[in-house]
């Protein structure tokens, strides 16, 4: 991500520009030049330019989706595991729901219904994505409600509003925050497979899946092509995936 921020202002070049005289340049590991590292794709466009956006649109979209599925899935968790009774019910019952409905059919719903977009793309994801976080914060409010500070608390007659922001919630928040990242490495793939399937990021606009769906058909001819996003959609998995088991060591949540 730090590559993704800065290189674009290390080029005065869009990284949608169209030059048809410099088209499919190899890459200095194959023998191009460092004029274009990665070389260029049947455009003309320079591919670590189009990298560099790609890795933007594809991180900003997994963190704001990871951000409203883990909002979302906070609040049912909390209520659900709180109050109980029929409100966990029906939170039990939504989570089931979504369970049941793979991440394509939402999408594709989405898409029909709103138009392929950032903002629908999102959605979906979000949609998606908040069950974990709901049945984690569930559990752990489960136990946490037993405990004496809560008991006291209420003992005190103090609102139930009150108890799940003040007591409940900076209690989940360590375990929410490792959750976070695996889950936005979860939703860089899912964005790249809807992505790659058109039910993603539109041109002009790029992303990782959409790079690799645009340069498939160059599989036999310029392999390298659709490999250069494809092995920085692992890198950037790998990379968030090992920051949350960092945070996880630092602030000595269990698995």
């Amino acid at each position: 991500m730090f590559f993704a921020v800065f290189y674009p202002m290390l080029s005065s070049e869009s990284p949608t520009s169209v030059h048809l005289g410099r088209t499919l340049r190899e890459p200095v590991f194959l023998g191009g030049t460092w004029e274009h590292p990665l070389g260029t794709d049947n455009l003309g466009r320079d591919i670590l330019l189009q990298l560099a956006h790609a890795l933007r649109v594809s991180g900003l979209v997994a963190v704001v989706s990871v951000f409203f599925a883990g909002t979302a899935g906070a609040i049912f968790g909390l209520l659900s595991g709180y109050r109980g009774g029929w409100v966990d019910f029906i939170v039990g019952r939504l989570t089931e729901a979504q369970m049941a409905l793979p991440l394509l059919i939402v999408a594709m719903t989405l898409v029909v219904a709103l138009g392929p977009s950032l903002p629908t793309l999102v959605l979906a994801i979000a949609l998606s994505g908040w069950v974990p976080f709901a049945r984690l914060v569930r559990s752990e409010t489960l136990a946490l409600r037993e405990r004496e500070f809560v008991t006291l608390a209420q003992l005190s007659g103090v609102h139930a509003a009150r108890i799940l922001v003040r007591h409940l919630l900076p209690n989940v928040i360590p375990s929410t925050l490792i959750l976070a990242t695996q889950q936005i490495a979860v939703a860089v793939i899912e964005e790249s497979a809807l992505s790659f399937l058109g039910l993603g990021v539109q041109p002009p606009n790029t992303s990782l899946g959409l790079m690799v769906g645009q340069t498939r058909v160059y599989m036999q001819s310029d392999p390298w092509l659709p490999m250069v996003p494809v092995l920085a959609l692992v890198v950037l998995s790998l990379s968030v995936n090992l920051l949350g088991d960092q945070m996880r060591n630092k602030m000595g949540v269990r698995r």
